[in-house]
């Protein structure tokens, strides 16, 4: 019982919406990795380290073997101090580069603590978990190669006994996209879960993120959903979310037609707000993953910020506010808070602070009703301080 995560620290990690991930930086970016030697250099050592402790981490009898404890502690404090150095590049790459490498720096550090102490099972589950960053990094921007580092990962994977999903979602946090892809559409088409399951857990919507905002395959992602589309077993609120997937798939050239990155997201966005019944419908999802597409390599062309990169992370937290499900992490309150700090003034500011405490407060509520941690608590009033007009 020692080795459990105690009731509030898993509460505390849950609700810590942007915990980064070990392998954000090590197969992210690599743009930033050919050209800063210091970054590749780290990104390479990171890598090693993951290849060999995270296929260990699957066995919980093998990660806490006293023979072997020696040479993982050894993986996880040079994931530690690299990420220490990857940290001190990530901020010349902008607001949501440097978010994910402060926080791999401190979550890097705290899994070879949980390790150091004992705690194993607590090490290998954080360290398994943060894949969800990985993916989150991994799938914003687009992709025309699969990563080479990230092969040598799933090779010293392939004794592990993964499910389709977890094979799905490992290799999108690689890097090996195609694969993943190959892997989504082979769960749809299996009878391992019913369509209703593959929408509720989120594979529709991670699949479609890949095939549309890494790889830019729309005819591949209408083709998939067209053959889901005829199974017998797809429920009736499905079956329309599909059909209106298809057709904007089918619709849509150059994303959100003319115009700047900026104005061609406004519209996608507005057309899925005019698709929606409720805030939490997913018809309008394929919308989203295009505008979100280009609001992603609209900040990632402007890091020098400004009111319209303020604009473009609202937006983005808008979309993930509605479209991540995943209950490890959230970057919405990231881009809101981000895009808040970066234009307090503008017209969008006092809706992305509403849906950021609305967002914020969800996160700390369970069975035994609400509590905001205080720094937490301290951060929103800043915030609202900020949007606030001045008094007359």
């Amino acid at each position: 019982m020692a080795d459990r995560i105690p009731l509030r620290e898993t509460t505390a990690m849950n609700a810590r919406r942007f915990a980064s991930g070990i392998l954000v930086v090590a197969l992210a970016a690599p743009a930033a990795a050919e050209t800063d030697p210091t970054t590749r250099a780290a990104m390479q050592e990171i890598l090693r380290a993951i290849a060999f402790a995270l296929p260990r981490s699957m066995d919980a009898e093998a990660f806490g073997r006293p023979e072997e404890r020696e040479r993982i502690h050894k993986a996880l404090a040079q994931l530690a101090s690299e990420s220490t150095s990857l940290e001190q590049h990530a901020a010349a790459r902008g607001a949501g580069f440097q978010h994910l490498g402060e926080n791999l720096s401190a979550d890097a550090r705290e899994v070879e603590r949980r390790y150091s102490a004992g705690r194993t099972q607590e090490a290998a589950f954080l360290l398994q978990r943060l894949t969800e960053n990985c993916i989150a990094c991994h799938s914003r921007l687009p992709s025309s190669a699969d990563s080479d580092l990230g092969q040598r990962l799933m090779a010293d994977m392939k004794g592990v006994d993964l499910s389709l999903p977890e094979r799905a979602r490992l290799e999108t946090a690689t890097r090996q996209f195609d694969a993943a892809l190959s892997s989504y559409e082979e769960l749809f088409r299996s009878s391992q879960m019913t369509p209703a399951q593959l929408d509720l857990m989120g594979y529709l919507a991670d699949y479609l993120t890949v095939a549309l905002r890494v790889k830019g395959e729309a005819p591949r992602a209408r083709a998939t959903l067209e053959t889901l589309q005829k199974r017998e077993d797809v429920p009736e609120w499905l079956e329309r979310d599909l059909k209106v997937w298809i057709k904007t798939l089918r619709a849509k050239g150059p994303a959100g037609g003319e115009g700047t990155a900026l104005e061609r997201a406004r519209r996608l966005l507005a057309e899925s707000d005019a698709l929606r019944d409720v805030p939490a419908d997913q018809t309008g999802l394929v919308h989203d993953l295009l505008a979100s597409s280009l609001l992603y390599r609209y900040t990632e062309e402007h890091p020098q910020g400004g009111a319209e990169v303020a604009e473009a992370y609202y937006l983005l937290g808008v979309i993930e506010a509605r479209v991540d499900r995943s209950y490890w992490l959230s970057n919405a309150d990231f881009y809101l808070e981000t895009s808040i700090r970066m234009a307090p003034r503008a017209p969008f500011a006092l809706d992305a602070y509403a849906l950021l405490a609305e967002h914020t407060e969800e996160g700390y509520t369970g069975s035994a009703g609400t509590y905001v941690p205080p720094d937490v608590q301290a951060r929103l009033d800043e915030l609202k301080t900020l949007v606030s007009p001045p008094d007359p």
